[in-house]
């Protein structure tokens, strides 16, 4: 909301509670009070009343309480890979139209025409939409790849044993069979820098490995020696 319609708000209702009290408080100040049976309790309360009367007066006529004034957005944050010497990275939104629109005020220059996503989904850019990206953080991760036959099927297999030819830890790692695409599909973990050569991860108590289809398993690492060989084992009923 424009906060000056707020404030307009306000004045309206001030002016109308005035107008309605007014002819109230004529009235008890002409009538003779024999007794008054005012408290201090009662006295502090209208006290409070009268300073909230005029504390929304006061954020109508001053910048005294801008510092609370903040919008409140919706957001989300997403991780991408990028290849080394990879270009800029743009935003965009899918929107209800079925098109992609980039984020509006971003510096590189979006592009036109037709994106594929990551399903082979082949989707038209429309024109910006407003919003903003706040920040970026990046950091280099070593990714290892392994090509999983046709006819395997990963879900049978409770342990995944990863091996490198020196200490995997410290380090943390992210498997996935589409990395940085759908943050559902990812497995974290992290390797201790006590971990050896060898690693051994059960990935049948993770419900995220049960929906990954026969295909390329990634492992994502943040250090430690880099990953060499997958190994699968532990064959279920």
């Amino acid at each position: 909301m424009n906060p000056w319609i707020a404030k307009a708000l306000v004045l309206a209702g001030t002016v109308v509670m005035i107008a309605i009290r007014a002819p109230h408080g004529h009235r008890s100040r002409i009538v003779k009070v024999a007794t008054s049976y005012k408290t201090p309790l009662e006295s502090g309360l209208l006290v409070l009343a009268w300073v909230g009367f005029f504390v929304p007066l006061i954020w109508v006529a001053s910048p005294a309480f801008s510092f609370a004034e903040y919008a409140l957005g919706s957001g989300f944050s997403a991780a991408v890979i990028r290849r080394p010497g990879g270009g800029a990275i743009t935003v965009y939104g899918l929107a209800a139209d079925g098109m992609l629109h980039p984020l509006a005020g971003q510096r590189r220059r979006t592009l036109g025409g037709v994106l594929t996503l990551a399903r082979g989904q082949k989707v038209r850019i429309g024109a910006p939409i407003p919003g903003r990206v706040e920040g970026m953080v990046s950091q280099t991760e070593t990714i290892g790849i392994a090509q999983i036959p046709s006819g395997v099927t990963i879900a049978g297999y409770d342990l995944l044993t990863l091996h490198a030819a020196g200490p995997i830890g410290p380090s943390d790692l992210t498997i996935s069979d589409l990395p940085g695409i759908v943050p559902g599909h990812d497995i974290y973990l992290h390797a201790l820098p006590s971990s050896g050569a060898t690693l051994g991860v059960r990935v049948g108590s993770c419900l995220q490995w049960h929906g990954y289809p026969a295909g390329t398993l990634y492992v994502a690492q943040t250090g430690g020696a880099p990953i060499t060989g997958f190994q699968l084992s532990g064959v279920g009923p």
